[in-house]
């Protein structure tokens, strides 16, 4: 196999190779057939009616946001586009968006259509690549509302599910999307055409039985067509979604329920091309709290999965991209969910039917949504406009769809070349913790360890029989990796294999304190200002400002890892902390303690004090326990937080428990000690 160059992206991704992209099996590979990861942005705007401009041009150079994408470790940019919108000028208005022509000059007067033209071209020049999605007829936003492509003709009501008289036929659809194929012909930059967005059950959608609604034949029709004009580039297909069961003779399963999307399908009825081995299938998947999808996370997730779209994968038949994926990642369920799909993509859940892969092959590509802030769920990655002002919370899960080669290639720019020599220098002390993409542990070979797309890599190069991994530990001359399934496995140096071959629940580690900020404050290895913390132990957060703390950080952070008992005193300070297991007491002085606990049961302690315990998690159905100081039970009051959860009050101003989510709860359900 030929060798194929990578240039680094940012957070140790590596952007994809130049040429044109195609399928074997289920990889998704180069011109030269090694196996590539499309690890893609989502960038809103042009899903709007005529005139809609992309997002975040009235603050910054489209510039310098594709250079906000790279930097963020992207290699690829889904871009959508609207029939209505396609060659329109943007209006230039608040409501469809503004463009500030002092930093963009050379967008003024242009189309949508010729300012993707200069979206692409600057695209190449920094090595990103381009995905083209068609999002709806009229520019009604989101998903279109009659659950179809077109919205006039055989096969509608003649308007778009939301109130706009139809205007695109099928015929009508077709060529606008050969128009836009034939403006980026031969341009490598562009790798694909994502044919629909979220087609649904509403528009009686069937899969290759015929008539005016058959998304298998249209995806293979207007397939063909884009590739008589531009055959390099991949033609990706998304699954009707259904949030029950689709009928039956609709040539889908009629037992199983996708609300990601349907390609239950293609197991004997796959899309077929002119071109071959260019056919992409996507679904995409949200948490509950924006898609409404009830079972997001766990083993009813990954059943569903497996169905749905996962057997594609291990079965080796094609690739899935998540076209599109997202979430702020500031709730207990949207984490979850994260954990079960990153894991899924990732390789980990092989022993309950999901894929896994070896060698040299790619995990399941996906689309974060969405670049820049944004004003509701899922927030958007980034705080600002341009480069920098990234939502950690979001890095932490997108550092675990980086693109990262695993074999037949050598790298260029800041990214490491292929190989397995060990490297000088001093073992890392006992006890050394990695965790995301940053930091490395050095074992006594002179091995270098990291994280590099939820993998282990070693001395740069990934071990591609591991994946979710979000931590690695070095205890007592052993290299030890957890991966988003809390299961832990260790290096055995002389059969090199990873074990036990389940992995274990127990840490490697007992009880640690990695790192805790308070203000200038930090605490490295468990000891600040001369005091050691271990199981048991009590951290003072007394010194003003704020502490973040969060499970899995790196700096400014306090992580605790396997403790079983946790006592955190936040005095003045507001703190936010992830805690898992055991019995964990807090004490909020006169600061809030935000508190999310781990995936077991957590017994939580409130003490006297005036600040307010927010506890993000708490859940009677897995056994948390809630226990409260005695003194305080007189006061004892429960109102609604204003936010679906319920407010437990002691009769002092600003001083009590939120529990979050939580609806009611009774006096009996708490004990008071």
């Amino acid at each position: 196999m030929t060798a194929s160059t990578y240039t680094a992206s940012g957070r140790g991704g590596d952007l994809l190779p130049s040429g044109y992209l195609s399928t074997q099996g289920n990889q998704i590979v180069d011109a030269n057939g090694n196996p590539v990861r499309i690890d893609s942005i989502g960038w809103n705007g042009t899903a709007g009616p005529a005139g809609s401009a992309l997002q975040g041009l009235w603050a910054a150079s489209y510039e310098s946001i594709l250079d906000s994408m790279k930097a963020d470790g992207f290699n690829t940019v889904r871009i959508p586009w609207t029939d209505v919108n396609l060659n329109a000028v943007p209006a230039n208005t608040p409501a469809l968006g503004t463009i500030d022509f002092s930093q963009n000059p050379d967008l003024k007067g242009l189309t949508t259509l010729q300012t993707f033209q200069k979206i692409v071209a600057y695209a190449s020049q920094i090595g990103l690549k381009i995905i083209f999605d068609h999002h709806n007829n009229e520019g009604s936003g989101g998903q279109q509302a009659n659950g179809l492509w077109f919205d006039s003709g055989p096969g509608t009501n003649g308007t778009d599910g939301s109130g706009h008289t139809g205007t695109v036929t099928a015929a009508k659809f077709q060529q606008d999307w050969v128009q836009l194929a034939q403006t980026f012909a031969g341009n490598s930059t562009v790798i694909g055409y994502d044919l629909d967005n979220e087609p649904t059950s509403v528009g009686k959608i069937n899969w290759g039985q015929g008539g005016p609604t058959d998304i298998k034949a249209m995806y293979q029709t207007v397939g063909n067509a884009i590739q008589a004009v531009d055959p390099g580039a991949l033609i990706i297909c998304e699954g009707p979604q259904f949030y029950s069961p689709p009928p039956s003779g609709s040539g889908m399963n009629s037992k199983v329920a996708a609300p990601e999307g349907d390609l239950t399908g293609v197991a004997t009825n796959p899309v077929v091309l002119n071109a071959p081995n260019k056919v992409v299938y996507s679904v995409h998947e949200y948490p509950k709290e924006i898609s409404a999808i009830t079972k997001d996370s766990g083993t009813a997730a990954i059943q569903r999965y497996n169905q749905v779209w996962g057997y594609l994968v291990s079965q080796n038949i094609a690739p899935v991209w998540i076209g599109e994926m997202g979430a702020s990642m500031k709730s207990s369920d949207s984490k979850a969910w994260a954990s079960t799909l990153l894991g899924y993509m990732n390789g980990a859940y092989g022993a309950q039917g999901g894929p896994t892969f070896s060698g040299n092959q790619q995990p399941v590509s996906g689309s974060w949504w969405v670049v820049g802030p944004q004003s509701d769920n899922p927030d958007g990655t980034q705080t600002a406009w341009g480069p920098g002002h990234y939502r950690p919370e979001q890095q932490a899960i997108t550092d675990q769809m980086l693109f990262k080669p695993a074999s037949g290639g050598t790298t260029s720019g800041t990214t490491t070349t292929f190989g397995t020599t060990t490297t000088s220098g001093t073992a890392s002390p006992n006890a050394t913790i990695v965790t995301g993409s940053t930091g490395s542990i050095t074992d006594a070979q002179g091995k270098v360890w990291t994280i590099a797309g939820g993998q282990v890599a070693v001395n740069g190069t990934p071990d591609t029989l591991t994946s979710g991994v979000i931590k690695l530990a070095y205890v007592n001359g052993t290299v030890w990796q957890e991966n988003s399934a809390d299961r832990w496995g260790a290096w055995n140096s002389a059969t090199s294999v990873w074990g036990p071959t389940n992995g274990t629940s127990t840490p490697p580690i007992s009880a640690t304190v990695e790192a805790i900020s308070t203000g200038s404050t930090t605490m490295i290895d468990g000891t600040i200002a001369g005091q050691t913390t271990s199981q048991g132990a009590t951290v003072d957060l007394s010194a003003p400002g704020t502490a973040q703390v969060v499970l899995g950080s790196t700096a400014d952070t306090l992580t605790f890892i396997g403790m079983s008992s946790v006592s955190l005193t936040a005095g003045t300070a507001n703190a936010v902390v992830t805690a898992d297991g055991g019995t964990n007491s807090f004490v909020a002085g006169s600061g809030t303690l935000d508190v999310t606990g781990g995936h077991g049961a957590d017994a939580y302690t409130f003490q006297a004090g005036d600040g307010l315990l927010k506890i993000e998690d708490f859940s009677f159905a897995k056994g948390d326990t809630l226990t409260v100081d005695k003194s305080l039970q007189a006061g004892f009051s429960q109102t609604s937080d204003g936010h679906g959860g319920v407010l437990i009050g002691f009769g002092t101003s600003g001083h009590g428990i939120d529990l979050v989510g939580v609806s009611s709860i009774q006096a009996s359900q708490l004990h008071f000690v």
